[in-house]
């Protein structure tokens, strides 16, 4: 691949791989800049072919100053696809972590920095699915610690609808509360007591009247 042109984009040496793609770093000969290219496998596969498209299109819409940048996308008449994404200068979460802990006063500001852009993201209906160390570059600039977020290699559009606001004095329940709740009804719990009988969920659930007098 090194010496090969997608697009305006020259290819050089092989900075890594996985997933199914070869990321390259690479010249952007029109503007004299360094890029990275990341180039999907020809024996990816049908499935890998379509996450990579869609890792494309939405890295290329989540344009926040923390996440990383795309250039360009394109494929070529063999076959091959690719994204021109921003080289981002720095070292990643992971291997500064593996040299010690960050200090409190500086991961702090860093942190909420990290969190904007997922907040971003989730404003944009984008879930990365995949936070970990290694998926955040860290740069220093002027003594901060800035994060870029990368790799939406299995990040989903997720279409979430606004919870209506609690009636007052009515129980509401969380997504994970109600999956926990369905879980327990679908599947009666051993009792710790022998002679202990089991509880009835739905019997329990009807609402109980009570006269006053």
């Amino acid at each position: 691949m090194q010496g090969r042109t997608f697009g305006d984009f020259l290819l050089k040496e092989r900075l890594g791989g996985g997933g199914g793609g070869e990321v390259y770093r690479a010249e952007q000969l029109a503007l004299g800049r360094e890029a990275v290219i990341k180039v999907m496998r020809d024996d990816a596969g049908a499935s890998a072919a379509d996450r990579f498209l869609r890792e494309a299109r939405l890295a290329s819409q989540l344009d926040h100053p923390f996440a990383a940048h795309v250039y360009g996308f394109g494929a070529e008449n063999d076959g091959v696809l690719w994204i021109a994404m921003e080289l981002v200068r720095g070292a990643s979460l992971e291997s500064m972590l593996s040299s010690g802990p960050i200090p409190i006063a500086r991961f702090v500001p860093f942190f909420e920095r990290l969190c904007e852009v997922m907040h971003a993201a989730h404003e944009q209906n984008i879930v990365h699915r995949d936070i970990k160390p290694a998926n955040v570059m860290v740069m220093n600039r002027a003594g901060r610690l800035l994060p870029k977020l990368l790799d939406l290699g299995i990040a989903r559009r997720c279409f979430m609808y606004p919870m209506r606001m609690p009636t007052p004095g009515v129980q509401t329940f969380c997504a994970w509360q109600r999956l926990c709740i369905e879980s327990l009804r679908s599947k009666p719990q051993r009792p710790t007591n022998p002679g202990a009988r089991h509880a009835d969920p739905q019997k329990e659930a009807r609402p109980q009247h009570f006269k006053t007098s």
